[in-house]
């Protein structure tokens, strides 16, 4: 476990699931998504895909990680997105590494 390490807050957000009038949903529309976990604290790591860390297989399309306390993240879904100093991530996969509720990995692509 990587405890005294977690310098990052971090903020969650689901969308609203707003259509436009065309009966489509707007992504990119920063109002469409409303913040769930504020200040959520965490380590981020920079990974490439397919590269191995901890002995667990990344995802191709995962191209950063975070580590952070399980209670504060077990609510994280693939369903958001996360935001770290002014960039957009999308959730990958949100997993419990241990299985003892007390860290969750969860793993984000660079939403460009």
């Amino acid at each position: 476990m990587m405890q005294g390490r977690r310098q990052y807050r971090v903020t969650f957000q689901t969308h609203n699931k707003v259509q436009d009038a065309h009966g489509n949903y707007d992504f990119k529309s920063g109002s469409s998504w409303s913040d769930e976990i504020v200040a959520y604290p965490c380590s981020f790591q920079t990974v490439r895909g397919g590269e191995v860390l901890r002995g667990r297989q990344v995802q191709p399309e995962t191209t950063h990680v975070l580590h952070g306390e399980y209670h504060g993240g077990k609510n994280v879904t693939t369903d958001m997105r996360c935001i770290i100093d002014d960039i957009v991530y999308n959730v990958v996969s949100v997993f419990d590494p241990e299985g003892r509720r007390r860290q969750m990995r969860i793993e984000l692509k660079r939403n460009i």
